[in-house]
C-alpha cells in the first residue's frame, strides 16, 4: 500500500472484518489496526482511517462560545459524529474544559468551550484531546490524543458563583464577612447597558466582593471602576487572603479611593510587590463607608498597569 492510497469505508471495514487489519502509513508514523480490539492511532497523513488535522492556531476561546480547534476526516466513512468522544483538559492537567464533536459528515469539527472549571481562565494554554471512535459496524475501536497549538482563553466569568461573595450567595473566599447583595453580578463588565446593583438594608454598611482574573503584567497598578448611580459613599480596595493578618491589601488612601458617581474613577496604587505576590488570588472589595441611602450600580473594573 503506497503513501497516496485512500481507504474506501467497504476495503477498510472488509480488510478488518477479515482479521487482516490496516497497515497505516503517514505523518508521524504507521500503525496497525485489528478488529475486535483497541489501538493507538499516531498517523495523521492522508491515508489514515481517521485523519487529524490542527485548526487552532490564533484561536481565541471566549465566554459562551464554541470554538473549532480541531477537524477529523473519517477517510473510511466508517463513523458517525456520535460514534467518536472526545474529552479535553488544558496543558495535560486534569483541568477539563468541554468538547464536543459536531457534524453530519466528512469534516467532523472538534469544538471547545469554556466550562464551569474554567470560570477563571485566562491567557494562552494548550488544550490536549483524547478521542475514542466506535465503527459503525462496532468491529474495531480507535483511540488517539492530540495536543492543539497554543491557543488564547478568555473564560472570566464574573457571574460564577466562585468568583463573588456577598452576604446571601456566591463562593469566592472574600470578604470573609460579607455585607449586602449583589442583584446580577454577570452583569459587570459588560457594557454600558449592563450593571450590578450593590445594596443592603437601611443603616448598613455593604461590603462585597468579586475575584479578579490572575495579573500578568508588571506595575505600578491602578484601578478603573466605571459606576452608575450612587447612594452614600463608596470605596474600593484590593485584598487577597492571608491567614494572621488583614485581608487589605491597598488602603482607602482617604479619597483617593472613594468612587465617583455617574462616571469613571481610578485609583492608583504603590503597593505592587504585595500585588504581584497575590498575583493569582486577588479580590476588588466594595465597601460602604457610610449608612446613609447606600447603593450602587457597577458597570466595569480593571486592574491595569498604571498609565504613562
Amino acid at each position: 500500500m503506497g503513501d497516496n492510497k485512500k481507504w474506501t469505508r467497504r476495503a477498510a471495514v472488509g480488510s478488518l472484518a477479515s482479521g487482516g487489519g490496516l497497515l497505516l502509513f503517514g505523518t508521524g508514523g504507521s500503525t496497525q489496526i485489528s478488529a475486535y480490539r483497541d489501538v493507538e492511532v499516531n498517523a495523521g497523513g492522508d491515508d489514515a482511517v481517521l485523519q487529524f488535522s490542527d485548526n487552532s492556531s490564533d484561536t481565541t476561546i471566549g465566554l459562551n462560545s464554541s470554538v473549532s480547534v480541531y477537524q477529523i476526516t473519517d477517510n473510511a466513512e466508517a463513523f458517525d459524529s456520535n460514534d467518536i468522544n472526545v474529552t479535553a483538559s488544558i496543558d495535560g492537567t486534569e483541568e477539563p474544559i468541554d468538547a464536543s464533536i459536531i457534524g453530519d459528515g466528512n469534516p467532523f469539527d472538534v469544538k471547545v468551550e469554556c466550562s464551569d472549571e474554567t470560570s477563571r481562565l485566562v491567557g494562552k494554554r494548550t488544550i490536549k484531546l483524547e478521542f475514542t471512535a466506535v465503527s459503525k459496524t462496532e468491529n474495531f475501536i480507535i483511540s488517539a490524543s492530540r495536543d492543539t497549538s497554543s491557543v488564547e482563553f478568555d473564560c472570566y466569568d464574573y457571574g460564577a458563583t466562585n468568583n463573588y461573595r456577598d452576604r446571601d450567595k456566591g463562593n469566592a473566599n472574600l470578604p470573609n464577612d460579607p455585607v449586602g447583595t449583589i442583584s446580577q453580578p454577570e452583569n459587570v463588565n459588560r457594557g454600558v447597558d449592563d450593571y450590578a446593583k450593590i445594596s443592603s438594608g437601611s443603616s448598613v454598611k455593604s461590603k462585597v466582593g468579586y475575584a479578579l482574573p490572575p495579573v500578568s503584567f508588571n506595575g505600578p497598578y491602578e484601578l478603573l471602576v466605571e459606576v452608575g448611580n450612587r447612594g452614600g459613599n463608596w470605596s474600593a480596595y484590593l485584598a487577597a487572603p492571608r491567614d494572621g493578618e488583614s485581608n487589605k491589601l491597598t488602603s482607602t488612601q482617604g479619597n483617593n479611593a472613594m468612587l465617583g458617581k455617574n462616571g469613571t474613577t481610578i485609583i492608583e496604587f504603590d503597593t505592587s510587590a504585595d500585588i504581584k505576590k497575590y498575583k493569582d488570588e486577588l479580590y476588588i472589595i466594595f465597601e460602604a463607608t457610610d449608612s446613609s441611602n447606600q447603593s450602587i450600580q457597577i458597570d466595569y473594573f480593571e486592574l491595569r498597569a498604571q498609565s504613562q
